[in-house]
């Protein structure tokens, strides 16, 4: 037939899609290491101290940029000394990286907290007012009964004096 003739259909062959076996139930949950297997392990296996590769250092002149400050981390709040000098504690230890919306989640947890912290303030001083008002009604109770007592001490030594 030449050169230009019927091109032969190809078969493929369809398998059947790959099923899992099914788990047994009776398999045992991971438990976690327990305090005293930590304490083995950590006594075997010291930590390991592996050097951090640091950063080569580039000038913003030799790349033709002005040069900006740098960008510290948000301001959040009254205490934002605390949180600088948490995260120059953090740098010097670690560099660590997070995703955006994790660290968008920490703040939004952090501002919940602190919002707590205000709500429990406010009952303790609610709390300290009442008792307050309560401590003085008492004395007025013991002031009021100390009076009636020398009433009656009074009363009595006039009945018997005759």
């Amino acid at each position: 037939m030449g050169l230009f003739g019927k091109k032969k259909e190809k078969t493929e062959k369809k398998e059947a899609p790959l099923k899992f076996p099914d788990i047994p139930s009776d398999i045992p949950k991971y438990e976690g290491i327990s305090p005293e297997q930590k304490e083995i392990k950590e006594a075997i296996m010291p930590p390991l101290d592996i050097p951090q590769r640091k950063p080569p250092i580039t000038r913003s002149k030799d790349l033709g940029m002005p040069n900006l400050p740098p960008i510290g981390p948000p301001k959040i709040g009254p205490d934002v000394e605390e949180t600088h000098e948490i995260f120059n504690h953090a740098k010097k230890e670690k560099t660590m990286f997070v995703k955006v919306e994790e660290y968008h989640k920490a703040i939004k947890a952090i501002e919940k907290i602190k919002a707590k912290i205000e709500e429990s303030q406010k009952v303790l001083d609610k709390l300290k007012e009442l008792k307050d008002e309560e401590d003085m009604e008492l004395e007025t109770w013991q002031h009021n009964l100390e009076e009636l007592k020398e009433k009656l001490l009074e009363v009595d030594s006039k009945l018997f004096e005759e």
